[in-house]
């Protein structure tokens, strides 16, 4: 079942998984063996990348965050402290910021508009949330000071 690299041992997870299990079952089971090998062949610093390299992989295999969680679950403690793990939480934190400013600015834009234009239309709305650009959230929110309309706004 394992590859003779240790570099690649991370793939099982994407492998044949063991007969007679389903796919969480199956995974459950690589993903120990994976840990128990690397725990024995690998250094810290090698095995907490491994395993990082597992668990995204494991994430084309199953939908759900909290399942591939909890199969690594023993191993997270660990994989917390890889740089790769870190870089992608930040990024998933990045990505939150952006999408809160992007919310923040919507709200913004149809608040301060209704309050000069009226309550805005349908189309307008859809137009204003379907955004997601932050700086041209930005600039429409700037022309809010200086146009006599809905319809200019959107211009």
């Amino acid at each position: 079942m394992w590859v003779h690299s240790l570099g690649t041992a991370p793939l099982a997870v994407l492998g044949k998984l063991p007969e007679k299990l389903g796919l969480k079952d199956g995974l459950a089971a690589v993903v120990r063996q994976l840990a128990e090998r690397l725990e024995c062949e690998a250094t810290g610093d090698q095995a907490d990348r491994l395993l990082v390299a597992a668990y995204v992989l494991t994430g084309l295999r199953l939908k759900s965050p909290d399942e591939v969680r909890q199969l690594f679950q023993g191993a997270l403690i660990a994989m917390r402290e890889s740089v790769t793990f870190q870089a992608i939480l930040e990024e998933g934190r990045e990505e939150g910021r952006e999408e809160g400013r992007v919310e923040e600015l919507d709200r913004t834009i149809l608040r301060l508009g209704r309050r000069r234009f009226g309550e805005a239309d349908q189309a307008t709305r859809q137009q204003i949330q379907a955004m997601r650009d932050i700086e041209r959230l930005e600039d429409l929110t700037e022309r809010l000071l200086i146009v006599s309309s809905w319809d200019e706004l959107m211009a």
